[in-house]
């Protein structure tokens, strides 16, 4: 294979990936017994599977998958279906779209909140991780500092209080990664279990 052609097939992973993960939100169909969640599993499903066999026939192709899920794109990509997302859900919440549940103003494509919240909390540490990188683009920061923002709004406004906790959460494991905080506990050792326990 053209080496050139390779190039594109690793930059362009990401993509593939992104697309997999963006149909895995948002497809749905009546033809099944569970409307919400079975189509997104068997597209998620039956996409890996064809992926994985195309990638292993090629040459480099299985190592590209890895490459691809390492990249800044990827994080990027992943940013992008949570802000696709977060305006999904403000959308519902204002009515613009009709909720899944008529109990809940904002359940995405899934019957309850708790659905949404979880693949809000899933896709949230990456666009944060992202925003809190003094090195990345200007540009880049504020689009993930936007996503992060819409993402948080929208899973308070579901009223998933699991969700709501897993992005604290995630925050602060994502915020602690940043600023070593294995380094301050080292010197402080007295101080890390009120941490965890807290």
């Amino acid at each position: 294979m053209p080496r050139c052609l390779l190039c594109y097939m690793h930059k362009g992973m990401f993509l593939i990936i992104s697309f997999i993960l963006l149909g895995g939100v948002f497809i749905s169909s009546e033809r099944f017994m569970n409307v919400e969640n079975d189509p997104k599993a068997y597209f998620i499903l039956i996409s890996v599977i064809l992926l994985l066999l195309v990638c292993s026939v090629t040459r480099n192709g299985l190592s590209g998958i890895i490459e691809a899920l390492q990249s800044p794109e990827m994080g990027i990509g992943i940013t992008a279906i949570c802000l696709i997302l977060s305006t999904y859900g403000l959308l519902q919440f204002f009515g613009i779209v009709p909720s899944r549940n008529p109990t809940f103003p904002i359940t995405g494509k899934y019957e309850n909140p708790a659905g949404f919240a979880a693949i809000q909390a899933a896709m949230f540490p990456f666009a944060f991780s992202i925003c809190m990188k003094k090195e990345a683009r200007h540009w880049v920061r504020w689009y993930t500092g936007i996503a992060s923002l819409l993402c948080f709004l929208t899973v308070v406004l579901s009223g998933s209080r699991a969700g709501v906790l897993s992005l604290c959460t995630a925050m602060v494991i994502v915020t602690a990664f940043r600023i070593n905080l294995l380094s301050f506990f080292k010197k402080r050792r007295w101080l890390l279990i009120p941490f965890i326990v807290g």
